[in-house]
């Protein structure tokens, strides 16, 4: 967690979610953005803290959000990579661009595949994610070791 983050950034990295919905409550910025970019809903996601998802997309947090250093990843991407499904299940519902794709052209579904989450890729799949994009060195998900979108 990024020690430069705000307090519910901390707070949502590290699954305190009564903590998020108290600084929520004082008035807390849901989509503040530190340094990095990252935001409270991205440090929920990359963590897999479900609960603390659950409260931020309630109070507004936007899915869509980026890093704005590396990858300019998105958290449906994150969560996608980590392979918390039942987070890319929520951030898919939430509105969050299920074909995003990061600075080398990486989607969620390329991130589920590298990492043979295959629940994952399952629910990207069956919300539309497109198995042909490519990555800016021109591998698509099809082609990632271990794939199941073949």
């Amino acid at each position: 967690v990024d020690p430069l983050s705000s307090p519910l950034g901390i707070a949502a990295g590290k699954g305190h979610t009564e903590i998020v919905e108290k600084l929520i409550a004082a008035g807390a910025v849901i989509n503040y953005q530190n340094k990095n970019g990252g935001t409270p809903l991205y440090a929920a996601c990359y963590y897999g803290h479900k609960q603390t998802v659950d409260v931020l997309l309630k109070n507004g947090a936007n899915v869509n959000l980026t890093t704005t250093v590396d990858l300019l990843s998105s958290p449906l991407g994150k969560a996608a990579g980590k392979g918390h499904t039942e987070i890319v299940e929520k951030l898919i519902s939430a509105g969050a661009v299920i074909n995003y794709q990061n600075k080398d052209g990486a989607t969620p579904l390329y991130m589920a595949c590298q990492n043979g989450h295959k629940q994952t890729v399952d629910v990207l799949l069956k919300n539309g994610a497109n198995v042909n994009l490519t990555k800016t060195n021109l591998i698509c998900p099809t082609h990632v070791e271990g794939s199941t979108a073949a």
